[in-house]
Protein backbone atom coordinates (compact mmCIF):
# COMPACT_ATOMS: atom_id res chain seq x y z
CA UNK A 1 0.00 0.00 0.00
CA UNK A 2 1.68 3.20 -1.00
CA UNK A 3 0.46 6.77 0.80
CA UNK A 4 0.26 10.54 -0.04
CA UNK A 5 0.98 13.25 2.56
CA UNK A 6 -0.61 16.42 1.94
CA UNK A 7 0.58 19.53 4.27
CA UNK A 8 -1.13 22.93 4.79
CA UNK A 9 0.38 25.96 5.48
CA UNK A 10 0.55 26.53 9.25
CA UNK A 11 2.89 28.89 10.26
CA UNK A 12 0.11 32.21 10.00
CA UNK A 13 -2.42 30.27 10.70
CA UNK A 14 -3.56 29.91 7.04
CA UNK A 15 -5.04 26.35 6.00
CA UNK A 16 -6.98 25.72 9.17
CA UNK A 17 -10.73 25.91 7.70
CA UNK A 18 -9.70 24.14 4.53
CA UNK A 19 -7.85 21.08 6.74
CA UNK A 20 -10.65 21.16 9.14
CA UNK A 21 -13.31 20.72 5.71
CA UNK A 22 -10.56 18.12 3.46
CA UNK A 23 -11.34 16.09 6.51
CA UNK A 24 -14.67 16.71 7.52
CA UNK A 25 -15.21 15.24 4.18
CA UNK A 26 -12.29 12.43 3.37
CA UNK A 27 -13.71 10.79 6.72
CA UNK A 28 -17.53 10.10 5.44
CA UNK A 29 -16.79 9.68 2.33
CA UNK A 30 -16.43 6.32 0.46
CA UNK A 31 -16.42 6.11 -2.90
CA UNK A 32 -14.16 4.16 -5.45
CA UNK A 33 -14.04 7.37 -7.62
CA UNK A 34 -12.75 9.31 -4.60
CA UNK A 35 -9.38 9.45 -2.91
CA UNK A 36 -9.58 7.50 0.88
CA UNK A 37 -7.92 9.05 3.79
CA UNK A 38 -5.65 7.11 6.18
CA UNK A 39 -5.53 9.68 9.11
CA UNK A 40 -4.07 12.79 9.76
CA UNK A 41 -2.19 15.39 11.98
CA UNK A 42 -3.32 18.30 13.85
CA UNK A 43 -0.28 19.00 16.07
CA UNK A 44 1.08 23.07 16.85
CA UNK A 45 2.92 23.40 13.58
CA UNK A 46 2.02 20.70 11.62
CA UNK A 47 -1.27 20.13 9.81
CA UNK A 48 -1.25 17.02 7.33
CA UNK A 49 -3.51 14.57 5.87
CA UNK A 50 -2.50 11.32 4.55
CA UNK A 51 -4.07 9.01 2.20
CA UNK A 52 -4.22 6.22 -0.23
CA UNK A 53 -1.60 6.48 -3.21
CA UNK A 54 -3.95 5.61 -5.75
CA UNK A 55 -2.41 7.97 -9.04
CA UNK A 56 -0.39 8.21 -11.63
CA UNK A 57 -1.26 12.03 -11.67
CA UNK A 58 -3.87 14.50 -12.19
CA UNK A 59 -5.88 15.11 -15.29
CA UNK A 60 -4.18 18.07 -15.82
CA UNK A 61 -1.31 16.09 -16.87
CA UNK A 62 -2.79 13.87 -19.47
CA UNK A 63 -5.91 16.07 -20.29
CA UNK A 64 -4.05 17.62 -23.17
CA UNK A 65 -2.07 14.94 -24.41
CA UNK A 66 -2.82 13.03 -27.77
CA UNK A 67 -2.35 9.63 -26.17
CA UNK A 68 -5.36 9.85 -24.01
CA UNK A 69 -8.02 8.08 -26.29
CA UNK A 70 -11.60 9.25 -26.77
CA UNK A 71 -12.65 6.09 -24.66
CA UNK A 72 -10.48 6.70 -22.03
CA UNK A 73 -12.04 10.58 -21.78
CA UNK A 74 -15.09 9.02 -21.85
CA UNK A 75 -14.18 6.56 -18.88
CA UNK A 76 -12.75 9.67 -16.81
CA UNK A 77 -15.80 11.28 -17.32
CA UNK A 78 -17.87 8.80 -16.37
CA UNK A 79 -15.62 7.89 -12.91
CA UNK A 80 -15.96 11.88 -12.13
CA UNK A 81 -19.67 11.94 -12.78
CA UNK A 82 -20.24 8.49 -10.33
CA UNK A 83 -18.22 10.52 -7.39
CA UNK A 84 -20.12 13.98 -8.35
CA UNK A 85 -23.39 11.89 -7.66
CA UNK A 86 -22.16 10.31 -4.66
CA UNK A 87 -20.70 13.76 -3.03
CA UNK A 88 -24.26 15.55 -3.80
CA UNK A 89 -26.83 12.62 -3.34
CA UNK A 90 -25.27 9.86 -1.24
CA UNK A 91 -28.57 8.56 0.72
CA UNK A 92 -26.33 7.53 3.75
CA UNK A 93 -25.85 11.49 4.74
CA UNK A 94 -28.29 13.78 5.31
CA UNK A 95 -26.47 16.71 3.56
CA UNK A 96 -24.53 17.02 0.05
CA UNK A 97 -20.84 17.84 -0.49
CA UNK A 98 -20.67 20.86 -3.28
CA UNK A 99 -16.96 20.48 -4.06
CA UNK A 100 -16.60 23.78 -5.24
CA UNK A 101 -13.39 23.47 -7.23
CA UNK A 102 -13.59 21.06 -10.29
CA UNK A 103 -10.81 21.87 -12.48
CA UNK A 104 -8.47 19.26 -14.16
CA UNK A 105 -6.05 19.28 -11.08
CA UNK A 106 -7.76 17.77 -8.59
CA UNK A 107 -8.77 14.83 -10.87
CA UNK A 108 -6.30 12.10 -10.15
CA UNK A 109 -6.37 9.33 -12.62
CA UNK A 110 -5.11 5.95 -11.34
CA UNK A 111 -2.96 3.08 -12.63
CA UNK A 112 -6.41 2.02 -14.56
CA UNK A 113 -7.02 4.89 -15.83
CA UNK A 114 -9.94 5.48 -13.45
CA UNK A 115 -10.82 8.86 -12.01
CA UNK A 116 -10.15 9.84 -8.43
CA UNK A 117 -11.50 12.85 -7.03
CA UNK A 118 -9.59 14.59 -4.39
CA UNK A 119 -8.91 18.19 -2.92
CA UNK A 120 -11.93 18.99 -0.91
CA UNK A 121 -10.62 22.07 0.85
CA UNK A 122 -13.04 24.22 -0.65
CA UNK A 123 -15.81 22.08 -0.32
CA UNK A 124 -19.25 22.84 1.28
CA UNK A 125 -21.55 21.26 2.63
CA UNK A 126 -25.28 21.34 2.60
CA UNK A 127 -28.41 20.00 4.28
CA UNK A 128 -30.62 17.44 1.74
CA UNK A 129 -33.65 19.48 2.61
CA UNK A 130 -31.86 23.06 0.86
CA UNK A 131 -29.86 21.08 -1.40
CA UNK A 132 -31.43 23.11 -4.47
CA UNK A 133 -31.09 26.69 -2.23
CA UNK A 134 -27.86 28.72 -2.88
CA UNK A 135 -25.50 28.12 -0.10
CA UNK A 136 -23.33 32.12 0.40
CA UNK A 137 -20.17 31.61 0.24
CA UNK A 138 -16.80 33.32 -0.95
CA UNK A 139 -15.84 31.22 -3.82
CA UNK A 140 -12.77 30.44 -4.92
CA UNK A 141 -12.75 28.31 -7.81
CA UNK A 142 -10.44 28.55 -11.34
CA UNK A 143 -12.19 31.21 -13.77
CA UNK A 144 -13.57 29.84 -16.77
CA UNK A 145 -14.76 26.61 -14.94
CA UNK A 146 -16.74 28.92 -12.49
CA UNK A 147 -20.70 28.79 -13.58
CA UNK A 148 -21.67 32.91 -14.28
CA UNK A 149 -24.79 32.26 -12.49
CA UNK A 150 -22.66 32.63 -9.03
CA UNK A 151 -22.39 36.50 -9.39
CA UNK A 152 -26.58 36.68 -9.69
CA UNK A 153 -26.95 34.71 -6.96
CA UNK A 154 -23.85 35.40 -4.19
CA UNK A 155 -23.42 31.84 -3.52
CA UNK A 156 -23.52 28.31 -5.03
CA UNK A 157 -25.51 25.29 -5.28
CA UNK A 158 -24.15 21.80 -6.79
CA UNK A 159 -24.61 23.04 -9.83
CA UNK A 160 -21.40 25.03 -9.84
CA UNK A 161 -19.80 21.23 -9.88
CA UNK A 162 -21.66 20.06 -12.57
CA UNK A 163 -20.92 23.80 -14.40
CA UNK A 164 -17.30 23.32 -13.65
CA UNK A 165 -17.47 19.07 -15.02
CA UNK A 166 -18.80 20.73 -18.40
CA UNK A 167 -16.00 22.78 -18.68
CA UNK A 168 -13.43 20.48 -17.71
CA UNK A 169 -14.62 17.99 -20.73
Amino acid sequence: MEIAARRFDCKHGDGNLEFLAEISVLSNLKHKNSVSIIGFCDEVDEMMIVTMYEATGSLGRYINSSNLTWKQRLRICVGLAHALSSIHYDEGRDYGIIHCNITSDPILLDENGEAKLFSFEFSIQQSVNYKDQVCPCEHTGIMGCVDPAIEKTGGVTHKLDIYSFDVVF
